[in-house]
């Protein structure tokens, strides 16, 4: 003779589970888990029953909703929760929003000892391998913080000078850090460095200026320089040796 056994649906088990609440837990933490808790002798009836029904499928359903998010295509990413729900999220790391070089010779009339200083130009074609991202922009001279681009920045500026026809290293410039635009160099916070020396045609006359600062949306930073002489124009590079650098670090 064939022995049969009734199906066993997720309804059956969670009925199981609601009448056999109390077997292996005290009863007080049955308490906590379903409304009614039974004793030997007692008699069941139908609501009590479907009161516990009712809250251990709320207990499965709380599970579903607060379990793990799935883990397809996840590799590298970590578990991120709001308080209420869990999602997976990429960790965040540094990204080269802005790599631009001087493309044309820019004349800087502005000269040592003066109060003029000239805006710095630099080219208006990111390099490729860089990426602006928050709605960060770049038009040639300012780069401006967008609404999603609050955070911490490396900033590494070179200038250096030539001969009037992108010869030889000639005079210098000596620039600095305009932060939002404030055009007063005397409260500047970063200004360059500079190699005067005349060891080296290739190297001497270039100033740079490296600085990491947290710039909230709408922040801007510009650069203006002058001549190192108080007598004669200093012209930029063109070749490449002129550059800036913007790093989001976070």
């Amino acid at each position: 003779m064939t022995r049969r056994f009734p199906k066993v649906t997720a309804a059956s088990v969670l009925l199981g589970m609601a009448l056999t609440a109390g077997v292996g837990f005290a009863a007080t933490q049955v308490s906590s888990l379903v409304p009614h808790v039974f004793s030997t002798g007692t008699p069941i009836k139908a609501s009590e029953i479907n009161a516990n029904f009712a809250a251990v499928a709320q207990g499965v359903q709380d599970a579903k909703a607060n379990g793990l998010p799935t883990q397809s295509g996840k590799a590298g990413a970590y578990l991120k929760t709001d308080g209420t729900s869990a999602s997976w999220s990429v960790a965040p790391g540094p990204n080269v929003e802005l790599q631009v070089v001087n493309n044309v010779i820019q004349i800087i009339p502005g000269l040592m000892g003066s109060t003029t200083f000239d805006t710095l130009r630099f080219s208006g074609s990111n390099n490729p391998q860089a990426t602006l991202t928050g709605g960060n922009t770049w038009n040639g001279t300012m780069f401006r913080v967008g609404a999603g681009g609050a955070g911490w920045y490396e900033i590494d500026a070179q200038v250096v000078g030539v001969a009037p026809t992108n010869g030889a290293s000639n005079l210098g410039v000596s620039f600095y850090l305009d932060k939002n635009a404030t055009n007063a160099p005397a409260t500047a916070q970063y200004r360059s460095t500079y190699d005067s020396s005349t060891s080296s045609a290739v190297l001497k006359n270039h100033s740079t200026v490296h600085a990491y600062l947290y710039l909230a949306p709408g922040d801007t930073v510009e650069f203006r320089g002058q001549s190192w002489s108080t007598s004669l124009a200093a012209n930029i590079s063109a070749d490449g040796s002129t550059s800036l650098t913007i790093i989001k670090i976070k």
